[in-house]
């Protein structure tokens, strides 16, 4: 169970949101677990088993962690040397 009381405990955590600096890119991950948790919400609603909700939202969180580890790792190419 989290401990971020103003997340679902059942959707699914990148740990390359916590790499995302920029103010834009970390609303738009705020936003696509809203998005996550809008669409399980949904399926259940249609009623879909737990297990299908499950695949189908895990589905699109690894898409999306794809593209966000991508956006990350341009970031950090963009980034100025030190």
């Amino acid at each position: 169970m989290s401990s971020d009381p103003g997340r679902s405990p059942d959707l699914p955590r990148s740990p390359l949101a916590a790499a995302v600096g920029e103010a834009d890119a970390r609303e738009n991950v705020r936003r696509h677990s809203q998005n996550l948790a809008a669409l399980a919400e949904n399926l259940r609603r249609l009623g879909l088993d737990e297990v299908l909700v499950d695949d189908q939202v895990m589905s699109v969180f690894r898409q999306y962690e794809r593209e966000l580890a991508r956006y990350v790792e341009a970031a950090a190419d963009r980034r100025p040397q030190e």
